[in-house]
């Protein structure tokens, strides 16, 4: 039997090994007899790299895979990979990228005529951000920072500048607790970068833009002051003094896990209301949010869980439709459940895969040259973290 093993990252630990037909199961959960096979590949590597570290989505070029890689002797590659279809997930379709043994992955994205990317790097142990051709790794612009260690977090590239949010690692601190800063890199110049810290902490942002094209940051208050118990999802203006208030999305009650979308649809925000372990008035809850401030919600559906541990949802969408993908397991067995959001209404399109242990989702994404949404996924084999792609058939 063809196996393919996959990893579900999300909030909470679940794994699981997809298959081109299903494997044997030891629960009786309905879900598995009744979920459809998957065409799963794994994510190539060439024969003198050692493992895939992490793989971003360039969501403006196809999308297409940004691949971070460590060779067998240690050394950091970078590795774009464009493809229109599961057969084009082949090692001679890797175009490498040096960029240093420093370099850091910042953002990605169409600039005028050109996919560019940006790294944060060490030019004669200096820091610096560059910007680089996608197509020839050709140097655009250089521009000098003081910031030196970090971890990235959300990040958009539009046509003339990169908006990133990053936290400083520190030794004497958890990251967790930091407070992003605000980083914006102008694609074209070398003028200097604009920085402002924010008082955003926690583990996951988002950042989007509004019908005027202001940007804003998205994140959640988990609710624990005094006169604030229940959690609320606060849309910050970016770059905003102290004394700009945040737009709150008033939701009561405990939110497990969370995720955003901003499509051609407009936004949608998609939680998992209730405690999902415990099996606590659980629910999936899409709410599609107005692209203006206040960003006040314009429809919301929902769909009650009961007796299933579920992961963080994961929202993928074109200009037709947005579906909604939510990792579930029991008794160590794991399906996927999926949605198509229809403001009003989460639509079920059935179970998709069987998956076993050891595994954890990452992402879901359309991917306009296949016409396909596709959930991209890591797994560890042999302690080495290996990555996967996975073709929905709907």
């Amino acid at each position: 039997m063809h196996r393919n093993c996959l990893k579900i990252a999300s909030l909470v630990i679940i794994s699981g090994c997809a298959t081109w037909s299903k494997p044997d199961v030891k629960s009786d959960w309905a879900a598995l007899s009744q979920a459809s096979s998957l065409d799963c590949r794994d994510l190539p590597l060439l024969p003198e790299d050692l493992r895939i570290d992490k793989v971003r989505v360039l969501e403006s070029s196809g999308p297409s895979l940004m691949l971070e890689v460590t060779s067998r002797k240690g050394v950091k590659n970078f590795y774009h990979l464009a493809f229109r279809k599961m057969g084009d997930l082949s090692p001679q379709n890797l175009v490498r990228l040096p960029v240093g043994l420093d370099g850091t992955f910042m953002g990605a994205g169409i600039s005028g005529k050109k996919t560019v990317f940006v790294v944060h790097t060490l030019v004669k142990d200096k820091p610096y951000f560059q910007v680089r051709d996608l197509a020839t790794n050709a140097l655009i612009s250089q521009i000098s920072t003081k910031l030196k260690v970090f971890e990235l977090g959300a990040w958009t590239l539009t046509d003339d500048k990169l908006f990133a949010l990053v936290r400083e690692d520190k030794t004497d601190e958890a990251t967790d607790d930091q407070p992003y800063q605000q980083i914006e890199i102008p694609i074209h110049s070398d003028k200097g970068t604009q920085v402002v810290v924010s008082h955003v902490v926690g583990n996951q942002v988002a950042t989007f833009s509004d019908a005027q094209k202001k940007r804003w940051i998205l994140s959640i208050d988990r609710g624990l002051s005094s006169s604030k118990k229940d959690p609320r999802f606060k849309v910050t203006p970016w770059m905003a003094g102290k004394k700009e208030a945040a737009v709150e999305v008033d939701e009561k009650g405990p939110i497990e896990s969370w995720n955003f979308l901003e499509s051609d649809k407009g936004l949608s925000l998609a939680y998992i209301k209730g405690d999902s372990l415990l099996w606590e008035n659980t629910s999936l809850e899409v709410t599609g949010l107005a692209t203006s401030d206040p960003f006040s919600k314009q429809a919301q559906a929902s769909i009650n869980l009961s007796r299933v541990h579920v992961a963080q949802p994961l929202l993928a969408g074109n200009a037709k439709e947005t579906l909604v993908f939510l990792p579930q397991w029991l008794d160590h067995e794991i399906s996927v459940a999926g949605y198509r959001y229809n403001g009003a209404e989460l639509a079920s399109i059935g179970y998709l895969g069987v998956f076993k242990e050891g595994s954890a989702f990452e992402q879901a994404f359309y991917h306009e040259p296949s016409e396909k949404f596709y959930l991209l996924s890591r797994f560890n084999s042999s302690a080495v973290a290996r990555f996967s792609l996975c073709e929905v058939e709907q």
